[in-house]
């Protein structure tokens, strides 16, 4: 799935190989059998790597709100020019919220 989803070899790679690799590759499967298109896949793809380097869920019992909000927070920090709109980084933490609790 990475190698239909990801065009440059090295990206890849790091797909592949990062968190939880199998089952963010499940979970793409699945949003694939779902109907959702490479467009979306390839903007979910790199979330889901994003949730699964920031949220501790090895730590026993469940994951929490304030848990994935905290992340959401860090990856936008981390991905946003300054220049980027409030707009867009609104949107972009709404997904990773929302692929991150599914």
């Amino acid at each position: 799935m990475f190698d239909q989803i990801v065009k440059r070899s090295n990206r890849v790679w790091i797909y592949k190989t990062g968190r939880f690799a199998e089952e963010r590759h499940i979970f793409l499967e699945e949003l694939s059998a779902r109907g959702y298109g490479l467009g979306t896949l390839r903007i979910v793809n790199p979330i889901l790597l994003a949730v699964a380097e920031r949220v501790n869920m090895r730590r026993p019992g469940p994951i929490t709100e304030r848990q994935i909000l905290r992340a959401a927070d860090d990856w936008i920090q981390k991905l946003s020019a300054p220049s980027t709109t409030s707009e867009t980084r609104d949107a972009a933490k709404k997904r990773f919220i929302y692929f991150a609790k599914n």
